[in-house]
């Protein structure tokens, strides 16, 4: 302990000193700034309080604005999202948690047409393509709209019905009609009916700046080559792919890979500078005995 006298004045002070050692350990201890169990829990990072937050005060269209920062295709992901947020839910220790796969699916269906955007949007220079269908191949193409790389989708399929058809089989008719607006919306090219096999794949390697594959082509091309999980990358032939299970499954490859095309964009190491991708844990504490038990 140290003394401190104020210059012109008696009052003499007393001040602890602590070591740096001392002060990180106060400093890990803070939880001030970790997210909310329902928000870690999400691998795209939903910011679930505020989201939630719109939806109740009836502002859907505020809500499907958040809920489009980690959904190129919000109907999509909201009908198979499996929700990780719901289980950890504060709620659930003293009743029902919220039931936010729903609110989801309200703010989905009820957000309001999405808004396009602008004729003047400047694109980045690296060209992409995606190769193929599928889940993840339609949510890495939307991920690399988002980033305003000028992105081209190389499919089987004859037209933007069928391509949508094979990428989201479970889609009702409505929710079909919304996406499909929706992806014709984007500043997307497709090439339909395309033979992608070797000689096709070789032609267009010239083309692009980064190639991008779903996995059945990825499969068809090079099945001896595995992908790096964490990167969605095969590195020895330089390709972005990788194997993804269920819609969210598809939707968190589809945001790791778009990463890895930036990187490889910008002739980076795709394992540099990431930052802390999918589900955390936190620690944030949540005061819950003013809380009142809830149906969902």
């Amino acid at each position: 302990m140290s003394q401190i006298q104020e210059r012109g004045s008696t009052h003499v002070y007393r001040v602890n000193k602590i070591s740096k050692e001392e002060m990180e350990s106060m400093v890990a201890r803070c939880v001030y700034e970790h997210p909310p169990f329902c928000s870690a829990a999400c691998p795209l990072k939903l910011d679930a309080r505020a989201f939630l937050e719109a939806a109740a005060a009836g502002n859907f269209k505020k809500a499907l604005q958040l809920y489009e920062k980690i959904a190129p295709f919000p109907l999509i992901l909201s009908a198979g999202c499996e929700a990780p947020c719901e289980a950890k839910c504060r709620l659930n220790e003293i009743g029902d948690g919220v039931a936010i796969r729903e609110v989801e699916r309200a703010v989905a269906r009820f957000g309001g047409a999405s808004k396009l955007g602008g004729i003047f949007r400047s694109k980045k220079r690296k060209s992409t393509a995606v190769l193929g269908s599928g889940l993840f191949a339609l949510l890495l193409a939307g991920e690399l709209e988002k980033k305003a790389y000028p992105v081209t989708v190389l499919c089987e399929q004859d037209s933007y019905e069928s391509f949508l058809r094979a990428c989201a089989p479970f889609l009702e008719d409505e929710a079909f009609a919304s996406e499909l607006k929706r992806l014709k919306g984007k500043d997307i090219q497709f090439e339909f009916n395309c033979t992608l096999d070797a000689a096709f794949y070789t032609e267009k390697q010239g083309s692009f700046d980064v190639l991008c594959a779903s996995d059945e082509v990825r499969t068809r091309l090079f099945p001896d080559l595995e992908p790096i999980p964490e990167l969605m990358f095969c590195e020895a032939e330089r390709i972005v792919t990788g194997r993804t299970d269920g819609v969210l499954g598809a939707a968190f490859g589809a945001k790791k890979a778009a990463l890895t095309v930036d990187r490889l964009a910008q002739n980076l190491d795709p394992r540099n500078t990431r930052g802390q991708e999918g589900a955390v844990e936190s620690q944030l504490y949540t005061e819950r005995q003013k809380a009142s038990p809830a149906s969902p």
